[in-house]
């Protein structure tokens, strides 16, 4: 699932650290990085860091196992790697202009009403107890608990390319209850509060807000929807999104009623209570129709599964005692409850505060969207490196991590050019004689960057091959 062949196995690519040989290649390559890089740099500020920020992305994007400090120092011919580790882990200057910069060229690359921004994380494996946010976690990469770090991440994707916006460290109870311990990593005072994940999510999302990216859907999986806080959040801020949930979460029928009880003795009731109550939403679709859909094609054929969608009200609303069931969260906000059965057996659920008028197949190809970020996060860590870091401190891992993400945003930048040329190619080439042509049924329209994806090779094309 890496990059296509041409960027990272391409002579340009080869050649800036092959020898005299490539020398043309790599002028082309530098001056074009050079250019892409410039608002980046101009944010930067300080000559030596403006020096030091082209050699250490074109030492991620470059060929070599290890994208840690000292072998890419080693492979750019600097000798000591002084500067490079002073750049990333020691430097005084303030990240933040430059990941504004980020999510603006993001924002130019894929960003658009058609765009999803999906929220997940990932985890980096790493021994020890000195680094920061290192502790026992879940590591979904894994599929099991294991000593890690876990970055909060937001992927802005149109299609098939996806850029990432963010990736911001958690730091589990066993960091945030030690101070000296966050001292010691050099965390900013402003992060040494506890916050979970979806709060950190949302902090990130006014964030991309904020910079004017432009997404039409806000996309989770269950570890961030089961958070009620976040749907409820999203929602406050007029987005539209679908997110994972586990099948226990309960949900009432959209016809929910809400009714004076009737007391059987002593004072009156004084608040309203459902008429019905709340049920899992596995039980919630049991005796839906369901439907085979397919949301795209992969590389052997169709993906499709079976679908099944209805409205309901989610029990997210303020907890009240009902009769003699106990506590029970009253009726909060409308949405569509949907249910997915893969080929495999597997179920798996979501919630989406789509229009009512949403046909099936849109909530479907919606919700499966997700899957873009997963890719984004294998490609970062195989191909740029970003868990070979091999510092302890908060600052290092984050610019480090900034860096892989603007290595990626450039990746996709030559992506889309490359496409966008072979479309204008294609066209030129195009026979002249149209009146042999049948005619065209009229289509909704698609963006320029969405025509250009189709022509791109897929992105898991390189590992099938293989």
């Amino acid at each position: 699932m890496g990059f296509p062949n041409q960027f990272f196995n391409d002579s340009w690519v080869v050649g800036f650290l092959e020898g005299p040989t490539m020398v043309g290649r790599t002028l082309d390559w530098k001056e074009e990085l050079g250019r892409w890089l410039k608002p980046f740099l101009d944010r930067l500020g300080h000559k030596a860091r403006r020096q030091m920020c082209p050699l250490y992305v074109s030492g991620l994007i470059g060929p070599g196992d290890r994208k840690s400090i000292q072998p890419m120092a080693e492979r750019l011919a600097l000798g000591e790697y002084d500067q490079l580790h002073h750049f990333i882990a020691a430097g005084v200057w303030d990240a933040a202009p430059v990941e504004t910069e980020l999510l603006v060229q993001a924002d130019k690359l894929v960003g658009g009403s058609d765009a999803v921004l999906v929220i997940d994380d990932t985890a980096i494996p790493k021994k020890g107890a000195h680094s920061v946010g290192v502790a026992p976690q879940y590591a979904s990469a894994l599929g099991k608990t294991a000593n890690c770090q876990t970055l909060v991440s937001l992927t802005l994707a149109r299609g098939e390319v996806p850029v990432m916006l963010a990736l911001r460290l958690f730091l589990p109870e066993s960091w945030t209850s030690k101070r000296a311990r966050l001292e010691r990593a050099g965390v900013p005072t402003e992060y040494r509060t506890a916050r979970t994940k979806p709060e950190m999510a949302l902090a990130e999302i006014d964030r991309v807000i904020a910079a004017g990216v432009r997404f039409g859907y806000v996309l989770a999986d269950a570890g961030y929807g089961i958070s009620a806080p976040f749907r409820q959040g999203l929602t406050a801020r007029e987005l539209a999104w679908a997110v994972g949930i586990p099948r226990h979460l309960k949900v009432y029928p959209a016809d929910v009623r809400m009714i004076w009880p009737v007391a059987g003795r002593g004072r009156p009731r004084r608040r309203h209570v459902p008429d019905i109550l709340s049920i899992a939403a596995e039980d919630m679709l049991a005796d839906a129709p369901w439907q085979n859909i397919s949301w795209r094609t992969g590389t052997k054929g169709k993906l499709k599964a079976r679908f099944a969608a209805i409205r309901v009200r989610i029990a997210d609303g303020p907890p009240q005692r009902i009769r003699d069931k106990g506590q029970q969260h009253l009726p909060g906000e409308e949405a569509w409850l949907i249910g997915e059965h893969r080929m495999s057996g597997e179920k798996k659920y979501y919630l989406a505060n789509l229009p009512a008028k949403t046909d099936l197949r849109t909530l479907a190809g919606t919700i499966k969207a997700r899957w873009i970020c997963e890719q984004a996060h294998q490609q970062l860590k195989e191909e740029l490196g970003l868990d070979h870091f091999e510092g302890r401190s908060w600052q290092g891992l984050h610019r480090h991590a900034l860096m892989t993400m603007i290595a990626y945003a450039f990746l996709q930048h030559r992506r889309l050019s490359t496409a966008r040329r072979e479309k204008k190619n294609q066209r030129a080439t195009a026979p002249a004689d149209f009146t042999s042509r049948a005619p065209r049924h009229p289509r909704t329209h698609r963006s320029t960057t969405t025509a250009a994806m189709s022509a791109l090779p897929k992105m898991d094309l390189q590992r099938a091959a293989a």
